[in-house]
Order: C-alpha cells, then structure tokens, then sequence
C-alpha cells in the first residue's frame, strides 16, 4: 500500500525535474565549419559547491587552447598548462583521493579550468561533497573545475577532436540543486526513511532491555535468594538468549547509525557531513539489514511448525538444518558490505564492488522476501481451513494471538524487501536512468523505504508482551525455538 502512494508523487517529482532547463557551458568557438566540434556545445556543472568559480561568480568564464590529460588526478603531474583548457579522461578521473585533493593537484599545472567526465550521468551529483573543510583551500581559488556527463560516443568524439582547439567553459545551474532542495527528495530519501530508522532502533533498544528484564525477573523466581550469584546469572541469562534478541541488538546499533547518518548528511543534499562519512553508509549497511532479516525469518519458519511442516531446502536452510550455510548466508553479505562501505570512505571507489554487492544483496532479498511471502500466504490460508473446522478450540484460541502478530510483522517485512529489490533493480535496468534526478529520486526512494519498513517490522515481530500466569514468573511470549529440532519437538507434542 506505502508504495503504491509513493509512485504518483515520484511520477510528479520526475516529470518537475526533467522539465528543468539548462544551458550549455562548453562551447568550441574555433572548431572548424563541418567538423564534428562545430557548433556542438556542452552542458557542465562545477564539480562540488567547494571546488573554485561557481555560478554567479564574476569573470567565471575561462577560454584556452584544450590539452589532454590521461594521468592520475591524485598523483604529482608534470604537465605544465599555464592558461590552458585540461580535458581528463575518464578513467584519469576515478584515483583515490578526495576531491580537493584532486583539484589542488591540478591547479598546480597552472591550467585555467578542467573538464573532468563520467559517463552516461547528470553532472554533478556530488555538488555538496567536502572533506570537511568545507572549501577552505580551494573555493577562492580561480581555476575552474567542470563535470560533464557524456555518453560513450560523445566521449570519444570530444576525446579525438577537442585537444588543440580552443573552448570557452562557463560553470552552469546544477540541476541537482533544486532535486535536492524538493519537498519530494527530502521528504521521501531522507526524512521519512531516517524517521523511521531511528524510531526503530530506539524501540529495539526497549525491546531489548524489556526481554532482559523479563528474563532477570525470572531468574529470581526460580533461583533461590542464598543461590544467587553473578555468574549464575550470566549463565542463566545466555541460555535465555535467542535470535529474537540477536536481532534487537543489531536493529539498535544497525538501524539508529544510518538513520542519524541520513538525517544529518541527506543522502548528498546537504554539505553537512564529510565524504568519507556520507560514503561508509551509502549502502545503509545493507549486509548487516540482510542478515538481520534472515535471522528474523528464520524465526518465522521455525515458529511456522507449529502449524505445517516443510522438507523444501530453502525451507530448511532458513530454519537452520544446516548451520554451515545459514552461517554463510549471514556473514558473507556482511563482509561484502563492509569491504564496500570502508573503500568508499577511502575514496576507493570499485565499480566491481559495488555490484557485487548490489547483485549479492538482490539474489538473497528477493529469495528470502517471496520465500517469506509465501510462507505467510500458506499460513494464512491453512489457519483460515482450521478455524472454519475447529472454531472456538483451546489450543488455537492460545495459538493465534501470537503467530498472528507474527504473521502480520512477516508479511510487512516480505514487502519490504521486495520494495527494495524494485528500487535496486531499477538501477541495474539503467545505469543512466538511474544518474538523472528523476531516476535517482525515485529508485532511492523505493531502497530507503525500504529499508526502513523491514527494520520496522523485524523490530515489531519481536515486542515482547509480558504475562503472568497464576502461581509463574513473568515470562516472554516471542521467543523463537533455538533450533530446527526443537520446532520439530514442538510439533510432534502438539500432534500427540
């Protein structure tokens, strides 16, 4: 339902965006009549806010003859270009380094302005970013510091026919500015999904300090006062523990970090937090919310024995039949994530990386979502058939409150995740769509909320509701069976 609201509204933002004029700013005045720089002329936008001229600026416009620049923009470079036009290509583009390191590097060569391109993309989608200096060596600095989106076959026009001609280069309006000043880009990429996040760990901070009261609440009821020790107490309080609680404690460190990190920093919007900072979370630790969702699935299918049982190996995987590979499913994606996270805040920016963890993280989400789904659909369906045979009994009158709440919490984190496989496949579709305001706003917007909504209903499955029965201690209704076999006992009881 969230996400069928969502669309008309980023069908609105897209069609504002893409209404957006720009001018060119990149223009070859003595290319030769008939040639393939005549009359071709070319948007671009300044690098970052930060780096030298901006629009507006006075006497901004720099004219020079163009020289190609092939070396590594993070590296000392001995070209002299004293007055020139440096045209980069683009793999001269992609060191690791910050930005301004680059650009103090390449005013040193004494160069009158830069063209730096990346292909197949809206320039410049990093309008904000800073090493958190803010431009404090580099904004009042003259030399012009330009990015272009060409497409491949523009790019190699510009890279054989531009080298010796003179340009002139303007820094132009970037349209980024006003996507991210719009109530749409703020609204549903930071301000919703960041709400959302922080809300959910805090609750999972209370959930979980809530279970381990419970849990220490018992421990006094069934441990007499003269046998009561510390260490006692840590055994009996690890043995209490299960995934349910395994989940809670990621959700609290795993969903508040992002969430504050996205309500600062605005997901590239604002020019409040360093890059490096901004870049470590851009995947919203993704490894770590996977995990966190197949940890709370497989609480989902074991609990689910209680009403069917399955042989299906996706089932018995989730359930933790085999602990080797379940294992597996957690900490790889885990690992991949973090590797991406740290080389992105270093500047190391792999393109290989980063599909190895979008393809990863999209295989294993969109597996365990419909697998979840469906999961939930059967169990729909099976309760419907036994409560229209046996309505009214004991053991499904005890047996409903629960499982039912659990259900509902399943099915909205099923969704979720596949909100996120929709966002995420939108951008594999198209890399280019993707790298417009419109593509950004609207496949980020599906991950975001996303995101939020399955940190949400994993921390909902999970609330603990404390009863005491006459004549016991307060206990926890949402404990999950601490293994397959266990779930199995569970059945064959219920069945006897």
């Amino acid at each position: 339902m969230s996400s069928m609201l969502l669309l008309p509204c980023l069908w609105w933002a897209w069609m504002t965006v893409d209404m957006v004029a720009v001018d060119a700013a990149i223009t070859f005045p003595s290319a030769a009549p008939g040639s393939s720089l005549a009359g071709l002329s070319v948007y671009a936008a300044t690098v970052t806010t930060f780096l030298g001229p901006q629009p507006g600026d006075p006497n901004s416009p720099r004219s020079g003859r163009v020289v190609l620049l092939t070396d590594d923009m993070c590296k000392p470079i001995a070209m002299q270009a004293a007055g020139d036009i440096i045209l980069a290509t683009a793999e001269a583009t992609l060191g690791a380094c910050s930005l301004e390191t680059k650009y103090l590097t390449l005013y040193a060569t004494g160069a009158a302005g830069v063209i730096a391109p990346v292909l197949d993309v809206v320039p410049s989608l990093n309008m904000y970013s800073n090493d958190g200096t803010k431009g404090a060596q580099t904004r009042g600095l003259p030399m012009l510091f330009l990015r272009i989106g060409p497409s491949r076959d523009f790019y190699d026009v510009l890279i054989a026919g531009a080298p010796g001609q003179n340009a002139t280069i303007t820094p132009d309006v970037n349209v980024w500015e006003a996507t991210f000043a719009s109530w749409y880009y703020q609204l549903f990429i930071r301000i919703l999904p960041s709400l959302v996040m922080v809300a959910s760990g805090v609750t999972a901070a209370a959930y979980l300090a809530l279970h381990l009261r419970i849990t220490h609440d018992e421990y006094k009821s069934v441990v007499p006062n003269v046998s009561r020790t510390s260490r006692r107490l840590a055994s009996f309080v690890r043995k209490s523990l299960g995934l349910p609680h395994a989940v809670l404690t990621i959700e609290v460190l795993t969903s508040t970090l992002p969430g504050v990190v996205l309500a600062i920093g605005g997901y590239y919007s604002t020019p409040n937090l360093p890059f490096p900072i901004l870049e470590y979370f851009l995947s919203q630790l993704s490894g770590w919310s996977f995990a966190s969702s197949l940890l709370s699935a497989s609480v989902w299918i074991r609990q689910l024995s209680r009403i069917f049982d399955s042989n299906g190996l996706l089932t018995r995987i989730l359930r933790g039949d085999y602990p080797v590979v379940f294992g597996l499913l957690i900490v790889v994606p885990i690992v991949i994530d973090t590797a991406f996270s740290v080389l992105q805040a270093i500047f190391y920016m792999d393109p290989l990386v980063a599909k190895i963890l979008s393809a990863t993280i999209f295989v294993l989400q969109l597996t365990v979502g419909l697998h979840v789904l469906f999961g939930v659909l059967r169990y729909y369906w099976t309760v419907r058939n036994v409560q229209g045979q046996t309505s009214g009994s004991e053991h499904g009158a005890s047996m409903d409150p629960i499982l039912q709440r659990l259900g509902r919490c399943a099915l909205g984190m099923s969704l979720s995740m596949l909100m996120i496989c929709t966002g995420t496949a939108m951008m594999a579709a198209s890399s280019r769509f993707m790298y417009t305001p419109s593509g950004w706003t609207t496949c980020f917007s599906l991950n975001f909320i996303g995101r939020a909504l399955d940190s949400a209903f994993r921390v909902a499955m999970f609330r603990p509701r404390a009863i005491k029965p006459q004549g016991r201690s307060w206990v926890s209704t949402v404990v999950a069976p601490k293994s397959a076999k266990a779930g199995s006992q569970q059945q064959q009881q219920q069945q006897q």
